[in-house]
């Protein structure tokens, strides 16, 4: 897991006591690991910092990984990941620390795409109602032939 982050340019550091810190290059984004032995806190955290103001940092969220090692792999590998993250136009906290550009399909595109849909649909609906009637057999000029009456009580 380690290698994931550093191969993307994430800092690794191991202090004396066996903890471990990978962290993004601008400092906003963490990823830790406690040792055992000398923490009660075990197991993987990854953590959004923004400046407090104050010369330090306070966490924005915080997702506490438990000590499962393929969960951590698989979350550090969705954090280096460079590919947008689909959201809603207001759903980004401190939305002044990052650009959102609009992607894929837009309101008024799937609008057009619903109603050359709903065109199409009903221009199959007339054809196949024309083609019903069209292809009916005509019902015959000759006369019923009679139904023979059964005895009457």
């Amino acid at each position: 897991m380690w290698p994931v982050l550093t191969a993307a340019g994430w800092s690794y550091v191991q202090d004396e006591r066996g903890h471990e810190l990978a962290e993004h290059p601008d400092g906003i984004m963490q990823f830790r690991r406690w040792n055992r032995t000398t923490s009660w806190n075990t197991g993987w955290i990854a953590c959004a910092l923004l400046p407090d103001g104050l010369g330090g940092q306070e966490s924005v969220w915080e997702a506490h990984l438990g000590n499962a090692p393929h969960l951590a792999a698989a979350f550090a590998t969705a954090l280096v990941d460079p590919a947008p993250v689909a959201r809603a136009e207001f759903d980004v906290p401190h939305s002044s620390l990052v650009t959102q550009k609009p992607g894929g399909r837009q309101g008024n595109d799937l609008a057009k795409e619903h109603a050359a849909r709903l065109a199409q649909a009903r221009a199959t609906a007339v054809r196949n109602r024309r083609t019903a009637l069209t292809t009916q057999p005509v019902p015959s000029s000759a006369p019923a032939a009679p139904v023979a009456a059964g005895p009457r009580r």
